[in-house]
């Protein structure tokens, strides 16, 4: 049975006159170009990012990542393919025309064989990727934004973009500039590192600032995106004028130093040390204190976390990148390849093949040997070695090293800032003990200290020669002499702060009852006034009993409640405890000193 539908497209057949082969065309008709309003197209960025030299043949090749057998969930498989440069432009408008259009891909950088930073030929660019749709201005236009970026980037005087994209879900900002070859990637990254900083509220991409970094082309669809804004295009900057900067020009405005000041600065180190004897370098220019040391902690760590002495799956080609960093500084390259090889085997019980462990460690054997070779790259305007230097950080963060570790392995170097200075503490508290002799802390060095300069201040105030000190106290002039000046500094700032315990001078005299009684009787809250109350303080061990009005007693800075006015701590109470009910009144300066009825007429306004 014919439906309407079959029966009014065979009508429709039969008007037209057309045959299957027309019907075909009509259904697979391929989709006219994309052609921009704005005249930047793929071949105009392919030509920005990757520009033809006239009469020369580029170095490297371009990436171009694609899909492969796209399903319908847009997860279909992924492939790179290499092309020249000069043909780069050429294969996107292929890739574009035949379908292939969505999510299409293009690299910054040439590559001489694959898409690794070891790899790298030239880059012409610097780049910042801005995932604005997690922030709060996901529903803002992309042109609207882009206006704002350059705003924020005028306000924090720094240069502008050559170009602004569109990627869909965010922008792509490219500060285009002359031709950059490997030995400069260092630098190069110290730019991008600084790119973000005025831009922080767009969500900068971080991890989208390596070199080998592959973003969308334009023109092609992103899938991701919605519809109304999936098409990658340029919303910033002039196609038919994009300004190409010098790098060095680049590099002034983002970092901290220009180059004329490094110079400046490495002039003025240079004049600083040249009377000093210089370090003496191995003649094979290998260094075996740090990286030693970071061999063993690899060693530690990994034994730690496995008795077997294997390496968990995920983090095994880390850890064998990072071990051949350390030898290429500490053995020589040709002894290399054995010794990785041994610990490979090793740390997986034979399961890793020698082409995956040739690999991992590829990049920094050949560094090794460039090295060894004389090879060097520019660092802060400096020439140095080619090897891979890593901060501790970066290392605990690749190895997921975790503080327990740190302390439970004894990492030496890979562990944190506070475990090095409490071992640090540990070996100078262990050096004074066994060295010098010294059995008590700095802090009791310090409370003695202090109590003999107090002590000696009184004999010297009783009319007593230092020779009789000397005697008297059984220290040496200078150390006496020494405990003076610290015993007056403590006085000057009104306290002894020794510990918990605080010094501060008061008048000796004593209270009768009845002024007691009398004071304490304006207040309700004060019941069982003591009969007497004495500041003599003679009796105590601590005292320092003295001639004449006044003399120095340690004693608690707080004031106790009606209770215990009467009372002296007892032998289990420390000094500086706090107990409910009573008030932190100290420490007390020496100019702010009160009488002892003043200080009865506060804790009265206190009570009442």
């Amino acid at each position: 049975m014919m439906t309407v539908g079959v029966a009014k497209y065979n009508e429709y057949l039969h008007q037209k006159e057309l045959s299957g082969e027309d019907v075909l065309n009509i259904i697979f008709e391929p989709k006219a170009e994309w052609k921009p309003a704005n005249g930047f197209g793929v071949e105009e960025y392919i030509n920005a990012i990757h520009p033809k030299i006239p009469g020369k043949k580029r170095q490297g090749q371009v990436a171009l990542l694609h899909r492969v057998g796209d399903v319908e969930d847009g997860k279909g498989e992924w492939s790179t393919t290499y092309c020249r440069t000069e043909d780069a432009a050429e294969k996107a408008k292929a890739y574009l025309s035949t379908g292939a259009g969505r999510d299409l891909y293009v690299s910054m950088a040439t590559f001489r064989r694959r898409r690794v930073t070891s790899e790298v030929c030239t880059i012409e660019s610097t780049y910042l990727d801005l995932d604005y749709h997690k922030t709060s201005l996901w529903h803002r236009s992309a042109e609207s934004v882009a206006n704002n970026v350059i705003r924020d980037l005028e306000d924090a005087g720094k240069p502008l973009p050559s170009f602004i994209l569109s990627s869909g879900r965010g922008l792509l900002c490219v500060w285009l500039h002359e031709m950059l070859g490997a030995k400069v990637l260092s630098k190069w990254a110290a730019v991008q590192k600084r790119l973000g900083k005025p831009l922080a509220r767009y969500n900068p991409d971080k991890s989208a600032a390596d070199a080998v970094r592959i973003f969308r082309l334009v023109g092609s669809i992103n899938s991701k995106a919605d519809d109304s804004r999936n098409r990658v295009q340029l919303v910033w900057g002039d196609p038919a004028n994009l300004h190409r900067y010098k790098f060095n020009d680049l590099a002034d405005a983002w970092l901290p130093h220009t180059k004329a000041q490094l110079i400046s600065m490495a002039d003025e180190r240079a004049k600083r040390n040249a009377g000093k004897r210089k370090k003496r370098k191995r003649p094979d220019g290998l260094a075996m204190g740090l990286w030693s040391t970071r061999m063993e902690d690899i060693q530690n760590l990994i034994k730690h976390r496995s008795p077997d002495g294997r390496i968990e799956k995920g983090m095994q080609d880390k850890f064998l990148f990072i071990y051949t960093c350390a030898l290429s500084h500490t053995t020589k390259p040709e002894a290399i390849i054995p010794v990785i090889r041994a610990k490979a085997t090793e740390w997986s019980g034979g399961t890793w093949t020698e082409s995956s462990i040739d690999g991992a460690m590829g990049t920094a054997y050949r560094k090794a040997v460039a090295a060894l070779a004389g090879e060097t790259v520019e660092w802060n305007g400096d020439q140095v070695d080619i090897r891979y230097r890593f901060r501790s950080s970066t290392i605990i963060d690749w190895l997921d090293i975790s503080e327990d570790e740190m302390s439970d392995a004894g990492l030496r170097d890979l562990c944190s800032a506070e475990i090095k200075a409490e071992r640090s503490k540990v070996r100078s508290k262990a050096w004074r003990i066994e060295k010098k002799g010294q059995t008590a802390s700095r802090e009791e060095q310090r409370r003695e200290r202090l109590l003999i300069g107090r002590q000696a201040t009184v004999l010297r105030e009783q009319g007593k020669s230092f020779t009789d000190i000397r005697a008297e106290l059984g220290r040496s002039r200078a150390y006496i002499s020494d405990a003076i000046q610290e015993a007056k500094v403590s006085i000057n700032d009104g306290t002894y702060s020794i510990g918990a315990t605080h010094y501060t001078p008061f008048e000796t005299r004593t209270l009768d009852s009845q002024g007691v009684q009398e004071t304490a009787s304006s207040s309700d809250s004060v019941s069982n006034p003591p009969s007497s109350v004495s500041s003599n303080k003679e009796e105590r061990k601590e005292g320092i009993p003295l001639q004449g009005a006044t003399h120095y007693t340690p004693f608690e800075t707080r004031t106790l409640d009606s209770q215990d006015i009467s009372g002296t701590n007892s032998d289990d109470a420390f000094p500086g405890d706090v107990i409910p009910g009573d008030v932190i009144v100290g420490p007390w300066k020496r100019s702010d000193i009160l009488k002892i009825e003043d200080t009865f007429d506060a804790m009265d306004r206190k009570w009442g």
